[in-house]
């Protein structure tokens, strides 16, 4: 079963995908967890099975963590992490 998902810029609370899974979605508790993470401050980024197209999920996530790093230096307010 397929559902349509076109969710706006400004909800970051589903994925913005055109055709998704259903079961692949998390669950109306795990949108509670993420988004009460999102709301302490931290950053997250959810990837469904379909999205991921095969690709190892540990993979995708340690070259997310190093391409963060330097997204962070970019937009972070402070000094870059070099000079601190």
């Amino acid at each position: 079963m397929s559902s349509e998902i076109n969710t706006s810029a400004s909800d970051n609370t589903q994925p913005v995908v055109d055709e998704v899974e259903v079961s692949d979605l998390p669950s109306d508790a795990e949108y509670v967890v993420i988004n009460s993470l999102r709301d302490r401050g931290y950053a997250v980024v959810v990837f469904t099975p379909q999205e991921l197209r095969g690709a190892k999920t540990r993979h995708v996530e340690d070259r997310m963590v190093e391409c963060g790093w330097d997204v962070i230096d970019i937009l972070a307010e402070d000094e870059p992490a070099a000079t601190r």
